[in-house]
């Protein structure tokens, strides 16, 4: 039996595979970051392998965060699972998922911080913000959950600005250019994992 043909979508001008996901869990991640597949002639940026890592998880998933970093590699911990990426182009995501959607959802908050550690390699950088544009001009608003990013998009938008994101924000500073807010796939988990 053949493994299905990886995931590629584009994260901030850059394309990220990620292999090893079957079934319902690649179908549900493949729904959510509908529209912003990568173009296969783009070379790979970043290589995920996801594999299955013993019994399903416990404690609050996405909250409970662990981080070790060592000679050019990290490695980050929630309650669903481990994820490790280096420099070299490569992430490594070990999920212990109760559903398929669980699944989905632990690749999904386990692969930010791997982008978030690698992203500034490549002049881009992921932050925890609301963005609006208006008239040409980006705006951002950073902060924690609970923080009222949602809530100051939503008051943009109703002043004319057009909302890029309301939770995480892409920046591309790459050398050369103008800082621009990116759109990406990444944005909430539409309603939780069950």
């Amino acid at each position: 039996m053949s493994r299905p043909r990886p995931l590629r979508i584009d994260v901030a001008g850059l394309a990220v595979e990620i292999r090893g996901m079957e079934g319902e869990a690649r179908a549900v991640l493949a729904a959510l970051w509908a529209g912003f597949e990568a173009a296969a002639e783009r070379p790979t940026w970043l290589r995920v392998e996801v594999e299955e890592a013993g019994r399903p998880a416990s404690g609050r998933p996405g909250k409970d965060v662990g981080v070790e970093l060592r000679e050019g590699r990290a490695r980050f911990r929630l309650g669903e699972g481990e994820a490790e990426a280096g420099r070299d182009g490569s992430a490594r995501v070990r999920v212990r998922p109760a559903s398929p959607r669980a699944a989905a959802f632990a690749v999904h908050n386990l692969l930010l911080p791997c982008l978030a550690w690698d992203l500034p390699a490549a002049g881009r950088v992921l932050l925890h913000a609301a963005a609006a544009v208006l008239d040409g001009r980006a705006f951002l608003l950073a902060g924690g959950e609970g923080a009222g990013k949602s809530t100051w998009a939503r008051g943009a938008e109703a002043g004319g600005a057009g909302v890029v994101t309301e939770d995480l924000a892409f920046v591309d500073a790459t050398v050369g250019a103008a800082p621009r807010v990116v759109a990406t796939a990444y944005r909430p988990w539409p309603t939780g994992p069950k």
